[in-house]
């Protein structure tokens, strides 16, 4: 089984790896949450080796998100399978 995780997992971590999905997020998926109706949300971030990429996502909402929707409330968690 080690093997097959050392085969399929990329191994690395750090903070604001991915800029574009941080930037879908922020710009199109959770405005488009809350237009809809809803001031909840639940992201999981399934690859978060030691909790850089979960970090980023709370770090971005917090900073370009809740200024603009306050009512916002918000829950993360990060998991990895190494």
């Amino acid at each position: 089984m080690k093997y097959l995780y050392d085969a399929i997992t990329i191994n690395e971590t750090f903070f604001f790896r991915n800029r574009p999905q941080l930037d879908a997020l922020t710009n199109s998926v959770v405005p488009e949450i809350i237009q809809n109706g809803k001031n909840k949300i639940r992201i999981w971030s399934a690859a978060s080796s030691s909790g850089e990429e979960a970090y980023s996502i709370a770090i971005t909402i917090l900073e370009t998100l809740l200024p603009k929707y306050p009512q916002l409330e918000f829950e993360m968690i990060g998991t990895d399978i190494s």
